[in-house]
């Protein structure tokens, strides 16, 4: 949300806590597909 890494996207493979400083996006499984959402998010960085 903040500093060096703002506008990075990524997906995790494991199970992990985030700080207040990392948005996340946990999608349910049955109604979004995590690599769809992925690639839509990278299509809107610069």
């Amino acid at each position: 949300m903040y500093g060096a890494n703002v506008g990075r996207v990524g997906i995790l493979g494991i199970d992990a806590t985030t700080n207040q400083a990392v948005c996340h996006i946990v999608p349910e499984k049955d109604k979004a597909d995590s690599r769809y959402i992925f690639r839509a998010l990278q299509q809107k960085l610069p």
